[in-house]
C-alpha cells in the first residue's frame, strides 16, 4: 500500500512539471571583445625568425599602424614549434603586435550573455526535450474487487523503465 501510494505521487508530481525530474541544465557562456577603434594603415613592416630552443623557432614582428590618424610602433613575437612554419609563426606575432596596440590607444567594448539551457535525460533529441509518459487503459478490479478504470504510466525511476497505476474516474 504504501509503496503503490509513494510511486503514485511522485507520477501526480511529475504530471505537473515532468520535465522536473528528468531534466539537467547548464549555463552556456558567450563574451566577445571589440575594440571602438581600427587599425587604419600599417606601413614599413619588418620580421625575421631566430632559432630559439632545441626543436623551437621564434619571430619578431615590428611594424607601425595607424589608428585614429595617429601613428604607433607595435612590436610581437611568437615562439613555435616544428610544426608551423616561419609564415604562420610571424603571422600570429603580427596579431598579438595589433591586439597590443589596439589595447593601449582604444577603448575595449566586452559584451557577454548566459543562457540556462536544459536537456530532458530520456529524450533530447528533440528540439525541445520533453519527458515522454505513456498510458494505456484497462478494465481490471482493485483490491475491494470492484471494478474500475485502471490508467497505467510508464516512468523512469533511477534509470529503470517502471509501471504505475491509478483508478480512472469513470467521467
Amino acid at each position: 500500500m504504501f509503496k503503490k501510494l509513494f510511486t503514485l505521487s511522485g507520477a501526480i508530481a511529475t504530471a505537473f512539471y515532468p520535465g522536473f525530474a528528468y531534466s539537467a541544465c547548464e549555463f552556456k557562456e558567450t563574451t566577445d571583445l571589440n575594440y571602438q577603434l581600427a587599425i587604419e594603415s600599417i606601413e614599413d613592416y619588418q620580421e625575421h625568425t631566430v632559432d630559439y630552443a632545441e626543436g623551437a623557432r621564434k619571430c619578431i614582428v615590428s611594424f607601425k599602424v595607424q589608428v585614429d590618424k595617429q601613428w604607433y610602433v607595435a612590436t610581437g613575437d611568437y615562439v613555435y614549434g616544428s610544426k608551423i612554419s616561419d609564415s604562420e609563426g610571424c603571422s600570429i606575432a603580427s596579431e598579438r603586435a595589433k591586439q597590443d596596440i589596439l589595447r593601449v590607444v582604444s577603448p575595449e567594448v566586452l559584451t557577454g550573455s548566459k543562457e540556462l539551457v536544459c536537456y530532458n535525460e530520456v529524450n533530447n533529441t528533440k528540439k525541445d526535450p520533453t519527458v515522454d509518459l505513456f498510458t494505456k487503459i484497462s478494465d481490471n478490479k482493485d483490491s475491494d474487487n470492484n471494478t474500475c478504470k485502471r490508467v497505467y504510466h510508464e516512468v523512469i525511476l533511477d534509470n529503470s523503465v517502471g509501471q504505475i497505476w491509478e483508478c480512472a474516474s469513470d467521467e
